[in-house]
């Protein structure tokens, strides 16, 4: 059987050696949070993508899409590098307009030997900054820090949902009538499924560090074609967390950065 890790040092996985989770500024006017931006480049601070030695997943193909209003589906390879993506910008008064805010990434691995594989493993792993109280810092007093991992929710899954049928991802990202297919097909995939994670426990306050998704292999088997599986892992705004943070925040004028403290995705 061919090592996992030396189909993590190819060439084509080696360019992936990270991609870095930066934070333009962010302006909230009375209606709208504006952009941040994902760069995609190697030995940079930021989301450093890798497969666990052990395990029996190699990464074949990596990709963002985001939808924009004016360009439609935009997709970046996030093999490349220097990819910049911008996620949408997210109405925090007219919140209907929000439908499209959704930055999907979809990886393509292939599974060494499917008899011994029993599930994928996803972690997404976000600095480890703890307070006096070992919890991740959610919180200086009164106000909520200006995190990301403060204001997102995480959803991950495989298989599309087009209409009333959840079916395989044979589609190139690369064409953008296809690139719309794979965006809506796997952001209402995410959806019925239903397995939104966040960092925050928002009823309680506290926050964990690590978000852990795991994959059995009967959600993931009839999905699989020749041993590879596409899957989707969905970064969101999620509304509660961007109201309470809107409303208990050390910003006076507007003006707000959101620290980069996501930093890791790993499969096994």
């Amino acid at each position: 059987m061919r090592k996992v890790k030396s189909a993590f040092n190819s060439n084509l996985v080696k360019s992936l050696v990270a991609f870095s989770l930066s934070f333009l500024t962010l302006i909230i006017s009375a209606t709208t949070f504006a952009w941040l931006t994902i760069t995609e480049k190697a030995n940079t601070s930021g989301i450093d993508v890798s497969v666990e030695d052990t395990s029996q997943v190699a990464l074949v193909s990596a990709y963002a899409i985001k939808y924009d209003g004016v360009f439609g589906a935009m997709v970046s390879n996030l093999l490349n590098e220097d990819t910049i993506i911008e996620m949408s910008e997210y109405d925090n008064i007219f919140t209907d307009r929000n439908i499209d805010t959704p930055l999907i990434l979809r990886f393509e691995v292939e599974i060494e030997d499917v008899e011994v594989n029993d599930s994928i493993t996803i972690t997404i792993k976000a600095n480890s900054n703890y307070t006096n109280n070992s919890k991740t810092t959610f919180t200086t007093g009164d106000y909520i820090l200006n995190y990301l991992s403060n204001v997102m929710s995480i959803s991950a899954g495989c298989g599309l949902s087009i209409g009333e049928n959840n079916i395989i991802d044979n589609y190139n990202p690369s064409i953008a009538e296809e690139a719309r297919i794979i965006y809506d097909g796997a952001r209402q995939r995410l959806e019925e499924l239903g397995n939104i994670k966040r960092y925050i426990d928002y009823e309680n306050k506290t926050k964990t560090d690590t978000i852990q998704i795991i994959m059995n292999r009967s959600e993931y088997e009839d999905y699989l074609v020749n041993n590879y599986l596409i899957f989707y892992i969905d970064f969101n705004y999620d509304k509660n967390l961007i109201d309470d943070f809107t409303k208990n925040s050390l910003s006076g004028d507007g003006h707000i950065i959101f620290n980069q403290d996501i930093e890791k995705i790993s499969f096994k």
